[in-house]
């Protein structure tokens, strides 16, 4: 449900999950305290939120208490279709607000600007024939046992570290790339 509400509210996905999820969710699910003892609101909530569905699962396989697994498990799944009718619905809304904006010039989300940068790193690497590489890697070839000598586990030099002789080349490529998506050039 999460994912398909972040397609319509973006970055503040957080907050409403937190409203959803947190602060009417634990209060009104009877987990804490008993729905009878929980104030007005939290009651009228109560069957209806996600928790009262998953204590009805947990309280009927555990203790087979309560109103039973078919009730939590429908509650649950109302969830679930909502979560994916929100994703199917929302993922072609969001593609195409994005690509309106694009259209219009207008500048798209730091998200999108910093996958745009990525993808085209990546396009780049696979034009010129390169293969992906990292900075820096703990260990690898040539860090053998006879290579330990000062007594840390770190090797001879002492950090742990080895060069990679591709690592200023990779750093600039990846800056210009940044540069390009945030500028609105990059290809996305």
């Amino acid at each position: 449900m999460v994912n398909g509400l972040s397609y319509y509210i973006g970055r503040f996905v957080t907050g409403a999950a937190l409203i959803l999820f947190v602060f009417l969710n634990i209060p009104a699910s009877g987990g804490a305290f008993p729905a009878a003892f929980v104030p007005e609101p939290f009651k009228w909530l109560h069957p209806y939120v996600f928790g009262t569905g998953v204590l009805d699962v947990l309280r009927g396989i555990v203790y087979d208490v309560g109103p039973g697994i078919g009730s939590g498990a429908t509650i649950i799944g109302v969830y679930a279709a909502i979560g994916l009718v929100l994703t199917v619905v929302g993922k072609p809304f969001f593609d195409r607000r994005n690509r309106l904006r694009a259209e219009r010039g207008k500048p798209v989300s730091m998200m999108l600007a910093a996958q745009g940068a990525a993808m085209a790193a990546r396009q780049a690497e696979a034009a010129a024939g390169t293969r992906p590489h990292h900075v820096t890697t703990s260990e690898g070839p040539g860090w053998d046992d006879d290579s330990r000598g000062n007594g840390n586990g770190n090797g001879s030099r002492g950090n742990g570290l080895r060069d990679n002789e591709f690592a200023d080349e990779e750093v600039e490529s990846d800056a210009a790339a940044v540069s390009d998506a945030a500028a609105g050039s990059g290809s996305a």
